[in-house]
């Protein structure tokens, strides 16, 4: 299935649904291959919500067996990391050759550009899960591969930051500033733990991550780019460059990536054509449609037009 069907898919669930049987677990089994003993006796319910470029899930169900295969990877997923924090029953994983167990207040990381196994255990599975691009865990100065298929328990504070932003990400309008800047920042607290200790005192990784706290809050400003951030930051733009030396996206490019997906989350937002895009351009920190809309063509593969229309379907 095309990415756009995949929008379209989960679209259909957001705001929470309750599946049950054989023909639901099939339509839900879009990024792994979803088992059932009894598919008769599937029962979930699913809730899904999207905040800039990060995708905030909550899936309650029977117990299942998830297989992402090799013939998966290169789907609407495949750049993206799955962080999962169990809430209810266990789980079981095998990513890279690893075997983690996770249970309630644990958190378990899966690369979604590998194939792994999950298998529940317990009557109930109910899980909150977060999905983020891989390249946002380098630029924090986390390498996807060391944390994947990975487990470790959650401290009351970060148990209590999901459930926080769970609650206000449900009844916050699409759109609002503040909670589409809550979850990134979350994902990134969760992953905290995964972090090398050591790179606490790299000054280079301090400043990288000082950096990207200040697009996350700022990347709406037009006049946002390496200089000004640098300004702010109270550095050079020398040493902001190196800060992102080896971290496979430059200062630039977090900037725009950060913009457009903003942009991709107001074109999908219900009543989005209340928004023309000149408007969208400059809640988004372009300097006008065109150059937001070359800037999306180039990543998405569509005009912010069309791909508005296919979110309509």
């Amino acid at each position: 299935m095309v990415a756009g069907g995949l929008d379209r898919v989960r679209r259909r669930y957001t705001g929470g649904i309750e599946l049950s049987g054989a023909q639901s677990l099939t339509d839900i089994s879009l990024s792994c291959r979803l088992v059932a003993e009894d598919p008769t006796k599937f029962v979930a319910t699913l809730w899904t919500t999207k905040r800039d470029g990060v995708m905030l899930t909550r899936f309650r169900s029977t117990p299942l067996t998830s297989y992402r295969t090799t013939d998966r990877l290169n789907d609407h997923y495949g750049g993206f990391v799955q962080i999962g924090i169990v809430l209810e029953g266990g789980v079981t994983a095998v990513q890279e050759g690893r075997t983690a167990e996770a249970h309630p207040g644990d958190i378990l990381v899966l690369l979604l550009d590998r194939p792994f196994e999950v298998r529940n255990t317990g009557d109930v599975i109910d899980v909150v899960q977060l999905y983020v691009r891989s390249e946002a865990l380098r630029v924090w100065g986390i390498d996807p591969l060391l944390i994947a298929g990975r487990s470790w328990t959650l401290g009351s504070v970060d148990r209590s930051a999901v459930d926080l932003v769970q609650q206000i990400a449900i009844s916050a309008p699409d759109g609002d500033p503040l909670v589409d800047g809550l979850v990134p920042r979350l994902a990134m607290l969760l992953l905290r733990g995964a972090a090398d200790p050591a790179a606490e005192s790299d000054p280079h990784t301090w400043l990288r991550r000082r950096a990207i706290e200040y697009i996350d809050r700022s990347f709406d400003d037009p006049r946002l780019g390496p200089a000004s951030l640098a300004q702010a930051l109270g550095t050079s733009r020398r040493q902001l460059y190196r800060a992102f030396e080896g971290s496979d996206v430059s200062v630039s490019a977090l900037i725009r990536s950060r913009r457009l997906d903003r942009v991709a989350s107001l074109l999908a937002a219900p009543g989005s054509t209340d928004h023309g895009l000149s408007r969208i351009a400059r809640e988004c920190g372009f300097a006008g449609p065109d150059q937001m809309s070359r800037a999306f063509r180039a990543v998405f593969g569509m005009s912010p037009g069309k791909y508005r229309a296919g979110s309509a379907d």
